[in-house]
C-alpha cells in the first residue's frame, strides 16, 4: 500500500526506485569482500525509517511488517 510506504520511509515508492537508482553506481554499495553486502534498497530502506523516526515510534513489530510488505511488492514487480 502506498500509503503505508510513505508513512514508513516519508518517500513515495516512484521516489524511492529513483533514489536507488541514482545510487545503484556509486561504488559504496560495492565491496571486494568476501561477504555479501545487503541489497542497497534494504540499506536505503533500513536508512530513510531511521531518518523518519525519533526512536520512540520504531518497534520490531513495525519494521518486520514494513520488511514483509516489501519483500511482496518487490516479488510482484518481477512478475
Amino acid at each position: 500500500r502506498p500509503d503505508k510506504f510513505r508513512e514508513s520511509l516519508r518517500v513515495s515508492s516512484y521516489t524511492f526506485n529513483q533514489i536507488c537508482t541514482k545510487l545503484a553506481s556509486d561504488t559504496v554499495f560495492t565491496n571486494n569482500s568476501p561477504n555479501e553486502q545487503i541489497p542497497l534498497a534494504d540499506q536505503l530502506a533500513v536508512a530513510l525509517y531511521r531518518f523518519g523516526h525519533d526512536g520512540d515510534g520504531v518497534s520490531m513489530q513495525t519494521g518486520w511488517a514494513w520488511q514483509r510488505n516489501r519483500k511482496k511488492a518487490r516479488h510482484r514487480s518481477e512478475l
